[in-house]
């Protein structure tokens, strides 16, 4: 979510507004000319708050004068630019707005359509010229700068956080679409362990030794002929039947309990149902465990005999 600057109308980011405006405080206090007293702290506008009043004081002069007040000829009326904002840029032009707040339509208005009172310069070209004068004055490269309609513009520069998490997100977005081609890569390799070989009913071509002339050469032997289970090559068509309707069928339910399920009068009773399947479990517990044990003495009497033997072949 981005903010307009009431200063240099720029686009902000809503979490930076707090950070950009006081850039703006400390702006406001550096390049004081000489014998100017500072003036109150800059309060930042929230709208078109800049009145026409031609009493504010005055700016020392710059470069020959420094103009203040502007006139919009749409509405005929005049406004006068706080000394603070001309401090801001006068000290870096670059944060020249493109657009005012006019005090008669109360709303930003274009610097192409706002003049200086008792030119006919327009705030567009006074900016532009504020900026070229400053890069001259610097010895600034006019190449490191963005030349448009409006005149010089700083060029966005990518800060070091910016780069590393593009870097970040780059390497990540990496890695996520290296896990997923192993992961694709091991996918089709199982799926293709796991599939036949081929159609069961191919026949492979068998190797024999058949004479060939004066010398015998190894020849394969034509396959066998694979019986073909498709339709014939013409299959007429069925005749329909008539649209009779047939009465609806009722197919009893297949899983029918034993005998011993049901009570005296023939009814199911769920109760006995219960007792006849904890009955079956204990007779499979019981069956279980004398098998158990049987194997357990068959164990026992093989090993006795094993001792027994080994006792009298080689003495107590």
């Amino acid at each position: 979510m981005y903010q307009t600057c009431p200063l240099c109308r720029q686009q902000i980011p809503y979490q930076q507004m707090a950070a950009h405006e006081e850039q703006h405080r400390r702006l406001a206090t550096v390049g004081v000319p000489t014998g100017v007293a500072s003036s109150t702290p800059l309060a930042i506008p929230h709208g078109p708050t800049i009145q026409p009043t031609l009493t504010a004081p005055q700016v020392a002069p710059y470069r020959g004068g420094t103009p203040q007040v502007f006139v919009h000829k749409a509405c005929s009326s005049a406004t006068m630019i706080p000394p603070e904002y001309v401090r801001n840029y006068l000290h870096d032009p670059f944060v020249f707005p493109d657009a005012w707040p006019c005090s008669g339509c109360q709303r930003p208005v274009a610097t192409s359509e706002l003049f200086w009172e008792g030119t006919q310069t327009t705030l567009l070209e006074y900016g532009r010229q504020l900026r070229i004068e400053y890069i001259q004055e610097k010895g600034l490269n006019p190449a490191d700068f963005d030349w448009g309609p409006t005149g010089p513009m700083r060029r966005a520069v990518v800060r070091k956080s910016d780069i590393g998490g593009m870097l970040a997100t780059t390497a990540l977005v990496g890695g996520v679409v290296l896990v997923g081609c192993v992961m694709l890569g091991v996918g089709v390799y199982l799926f293709a362990s796991v599939m036949p070989d081929g159609d069961a009913n191919t026949a492979t071509p068998t190797v024999v030794t058949q004479p060939a002339g004066n010398n015998g050469s190894t020849v394969a032997a034509p396959p066998p002929p694979v019986a073909s289970n498709g339709p014939s090559p013409y299959t007429p068509p069925a005749i329909p039947s008539p649209m009779i309707p047939s009465p609806p069928s009722f197919e009893p339910p297949s899983f029918r309990p034993p005998t011993s399920s049901f009570g005296p009068g023939g009814t199911y009773d769920p109760r006995a149902d219960i007792n006849r399947q904890l009955e079956e479990s204990r007779q499979r517990s019981e069956q279980m465990r004398r098998e158990s044990e049987e194997r357990m003495r068959e164990i026992q009497d093989r090993m006795r005999r094993r001792s027994e033997e080994l006792r009298s072949r080689f003495g107590p």
